[in-house]
Parts: structure tokens; sequence; C-alpha cells
């Protein structure tokens, strides 16, 4: 599953991160040719803060992932 995320500071970056490894799917962020995991902080502080990212989630069953970070995905 693909979605656009947008995470507008710094704060919701720590957030977003906390959720997604509650999780044990894998999951990256990318940035035009930049890709991270999305569950370091360092990664994610890095690529998506103040842009939309797209989020790549590698699982079938992702409906309790995504409405844990339903505030993050952008329209």
């Amino acid at each position: 599953m693909i979605l656009e995320v947008m995470l507008n500071s710094e704060k919701d970056a720590v957030d977003f991160v906390s959720k997604i490894t509650a999780f044990p799917e894998h999951v990256d962020l990318s940035y035009g040719h930049y890709s991270v995991d999305a569950k370091s902080i360092l990664g994610v502080l890095g690529i998506g803060v103040g842009k939309k990212v797209r989020l790549s989630v590698y699982s079938d069953d992702t409906k309790t992932l995504v409405e844990s970070i339903r505030g993050y995905i952008a329209s």
C-alpha cells in the first residue's frame, strides 16, 4: 500500500515514528530518489518534515496501521 503523508513539525515526526514502530510491518518513506525506514527517527527527520512524502507499507493487512496514522495522511 502506498500513501502520501505530511509531517509538519519535528513533534509530528516523533509521534509518527512512535505509532509506526508499534507495528511489525516493514514501512518506508520516500521523497524523490531518497528512501528511509519509516521506523528510524533520524531518517524521518531527514527526509519528511515540511513536505508530502510517500509512505510504502509492505503488508496486505494495513487497516490498523492506517487508522493509527490517519492524522498524517495527506489529502
